[in-house]
C-alpha cells in the first residue's frame, strides 16, 4: 500500500483514536476514577467509548486503502466528527461549569477536531494536486521556463 503525500493529517487521526480507544478499553478504571471524564462514562462506559474509537479508526484504515473519494470517505470523517466533537463539548461545558478544571482536555480535543477536519479537507478529492515527475526524470512538477 503506497500511503500518498497528503495523507498524513489522516494517519495522525487514526493513531489518536486507536490510542485513546485502545485505552478507554484497556484502563477502564482509570477514566472512572477521572472527573473530566464522570459526564461520559455515565453515557456509555469505558470499553465501550474505546471500541467506538476502535470502530472510527478501523473505518479510516480501511478507507485509506480504498483511498477513492465518495461516501465511505464522507461517512468515516463524520463519525469522527461526531465522536471527537461529542467529547470536546461535554470537556467545555464540564470547563465552564468547574472552577477548579483546566483547559488541557478542550485544548486536547480541540486538536484532535482540527485533524479530522483537516484530514477531510485534504481527502475530499475536489482539492487541485500539484502534479508529480515520474520515474523517467520527467519534470512535470517544476514550472515552465
Amino acid at each position: 500500500m503506497r500511503v500518498k503525500p497528503d495523507a498524513w493529517w489522516t494517519g495522525l487521526v487514526i493513531l489518536a483514536c486507536t490510542l485513546i480507544g485502545a485505552d478507554l478499553l484497556f484502563q477502564p478504571t482509570r477514566f472512572s476514577r477521572t472527573p473530566a471524564y464522570g459526564n461520559l462514562i455515565q453515557v456509555f462506559s469505558a470499553p465501550t467509548w474505546g471500541v467506538l474509537y476502535l470502530a472510527v479508526a478501523a473505518g479510516f484504515v480501511s478507507w485509506m486503502v480504498r483511498r477513492k473519494p465518495g461516501w465511505w470517505g464522507a461517512a468515516v470523517h463524520t463519525a469522527a466528527v461526531m465522536l471527537i466533537g461529542g467529547w470536546l463539548f461535554a470537556f467545555i461545558v464540564r470547563w465552564r461549569s468547574d472552577d477548579s478544571t483546566t483547559a488541557v482536555n478542550v485544548v486536547s480535543w480541540s486538536i484532535y477536531l482540527l485533524m479530522t477536519i483537516r484530514s477531510s479537507i485534504e481527502n475530499d478529492g475536489t482539492a487541485p494536486r500539484p502534479p508529480t515527475a515520474t520515474a523517467h526524470g520527467d519534470d512535470a512538477a517544476d514550472p515552465p521556463r
